[in-house]
This record gives structure tokens, sequence and C-alpha cells, in this order.
């Protein structure tokens, strides 16, 4: 078995602009895949990278995965019901607290604004 280079100078000089023109192969993508993407010719292969985090490259560009979050109809109905009733509650929280801290004030004596009298 031969051994693993080492060292870049033990490694093939590598045609860098023949891999970026041959990067994708001539036969055209599955039915299914949008207009305009091939399938990665064997050139194409040594375009792909990896840096120390794992993160992946192609032709030296990281690659961004996106994804938009979709709800159905049903699921937006939810979640604004449920925001409504969040703000609700949030709302009669602070109105129970404004209720208990006027209390408070009322038996310490510390205001007498709509204090019940004794």
């Amino acid at each position: 078995m031969m051994a693993e280079p080492e060292t870049p100078e033990e490694f093939a000089p590598v045609d860098w602009e023949h891999k970026r023109k041959r990067g994708r192969s001539k036969v055209p993508g599955a039915p299914d895949w949008p207009k305009g993407v091939h399938p990665i010719s064997l050139d194409g292969i040594a375009l792909i990278g990896v840096d120390d985090a794992g993160l992946l490259y192609w032709d030296g560009r990281p690659v961004e995965v996106r994804r938009r979050l979709d709800l159905s109809r049903s699921e937006k109905w939810f979640a604004i019901v449920v925001g409504f009733f969040t703000i609700l509650g949030g709302a009669g929280a602070v109105a129970q607290g404004w209720a208990a801290a006027h209390q408070w004030s009322c038996q310490i004596e510390a205001v007498s604004w709509h204090c019940p009298k004794k």
C-alpha cells in the first residue's frame, strides 16, 4: 500500500481552472430539480471543501442552506390566537400587580388616593 502524502509538495499539481470549467456534468439534472441545476462531475468533486469547523464550501465559497418557515392557514390562525391570549395574559398580570401594589401601599399608608376608609 502507498503511504499518504504528508506535505503539500508531495501532492500532484492540480489544474484548478480545468476543475472549475468541468465542475458540472453535461448530463441534465433529475426532472424534479430546479431548472439549471446539474449533477457534479468527478472533476467537480475536487471543488468541495470542508474547513476545520466542519463548514461546507464549494469552490472556496461557503454553502448556505436557507429554509423559510411556511405555516398552513390553520397554523397561522393558531399562532395569532396564542399571541392574542399571551398579550391578554400579560395585561392581566400587570393589572393584578398594580392592584396588589396599590392595596399594599394603602395598608402601609404610603398613599391615600382611592384607598378604602378605615
